[in-house]
């Protein structure tokens, strides 16, 4: 339970990279006893996902450029793969499940400025993280899913440092999904294929300009003596 819970919170960003894991706060906050979070806590440091500072404690990671790099290239590979065997098993009700949450991201209000109030930035990020798990469901390859999943999860905290989501993205994300969507329900592999692809590789270029972003205010958060080792 406590596993299942922290990786939802750094899936959907309630916890970013730099946040402090404390043990005492979270059992407190989740009802629960410090014994199986500090196991969670151990077990997500062992994923990756959460980096053990000594006299500091437990804190989200923050992955590198290089590893953000490898990690949307083997998303691409994967998911790219599962869209193409969601195509090939799709039914009618599964092609209809996948452009419904089409319709519900392309029905996010959207404000005359650049970018998306918190709470459509949070719905848009619910309904593509459940867009993409359906899709890897839909492929019915177990293995290949929790793969894609851990993946995700690690490069997942940086799609939500933003304030609100940029309206151009959201613009970008509804475009994508549809593609894919229309391939999956036509039993269209190789444009299947192809469209998750391209989504992917799309959001490798958003992602980095956050970690560029995010890595900038770290650094100048740092008194200037230590900037030079950030």
């Amino acid at each position: 339970m406590a596993l299942r819970l922290l990786r939802e919170r750094i899936a959907q960003g309630e916890l970013r990279p730099g946040d402090r894991l404390s043990d005492l706060v979270l059992a407190k906050e989740i009802g629960i006893s410090r014994t199986p979070l500090r196991e969670a806590i151990r077990q997500l440091a062992a994923d990756g996902l959460v980096e053990l500072v000594p006299h500091v404690g437990a804190t989200v990671r923050a992955p590198s450029a290089d590893e953000l790099e490898e990690l949307y290239e083997l998303r691409a590979l994967l998911e790219g793969h599962a869209a193409a065997r969601a195509a090939g098993r799709r039914t009618p009700a599964d092609g209809t499940a996948l452009q419904a949450l089409c319709d519900a991201m392309e029905a996010i209000p959207v404000p005359a400025g650049e970018r998306l109030d918190a709470a459509a930035t949070t719905r848009q990020r619910e309904l593509d993280l459940s867009f993409h798990r359906l899709i890897l469901e839909l492929s019915g390859l177990a293995r290949l899913r929790r793969l894609v999943d851990d993946a995700g999860l690690i490069a997942r905290p940086f799609e939500s440092l933003d304030a609100g989501l940029p309206v151009s993205e959201l613009a970008s994300a509804c475009r994508h999904h549809r593609a894919i969507a229309t391939a999956i329900a036509d039993g269209d592999a190789t444009a299947a294929r192809s469209a998750m692809t391209a989504h992917i590789e799309a959001g490798r270029a958003g992602i980095r300009t956050r970690l560029e972003q995010w890595q900038a205010t770290r650094t100048a958060a740092l008194p200037a003596a230590l900037r030079p080792f950030a």
